[in-house]
């Protein structure tokens, strides 16, 4: 329970010695007002009174402590996202052929490609004459 309490206060490097010591506080006042509601569920007599006593305990050294649940960040630094992404990704040009130089290009390829084609005319033909 006191280690649940330390991370909702944001972690035992955040939080002072007094703090902590309220923590335990609160956390055994917990744990005493669970054993009573447990019995009053089963059914055995439980002095209500102590019960709200211990809650009202719990409630105002909470408040002193802080009700509210600290988060911390634990995401990548901007650093290390960029890091990561440069080892993963492959290297790219720094800007894309023009549209011109683009169709210049994969002409020059498809006519290097039906040229030396295992599968055109020509080499078939020669092919079949050998």
């Amino acid at each position: 329970m006191t280690q649940l309490l330390v991370e909702d206060a944001g972690g035992i490097e955040a939080i002072s010695e007094l703090k902590l010591g309220l923590i335990r506080r609160v956390a055994a006042l917990t744990v005493e007002a669970e054993r009573l509601e447990c019995q009053l569920a089963d059914g055995q007599p439980v002095d209500i009174d102590v019960l709200a006593r211990v809650s009202s305990h719990i409630r105002r050294i909470s408040e002193s402590i802080g009700l509210n649940r600290v988060s911390r960040d634990v995401s990548p630094t901007l650093q290390q996202i960029i890091a990561a992404h440069q080892s993963k990704a492959p290297e790219k040009p720094n800007r894309a052929p023009e549209a011109s130089e683009a169709t210049t290009a994969a002409a020059d390829a498809e006519s290097r490609t039906n040229a030396s084609s295992p599968c055109s005319d020509d080499v078939i033909a020669e092919e079949e004459a050998t």
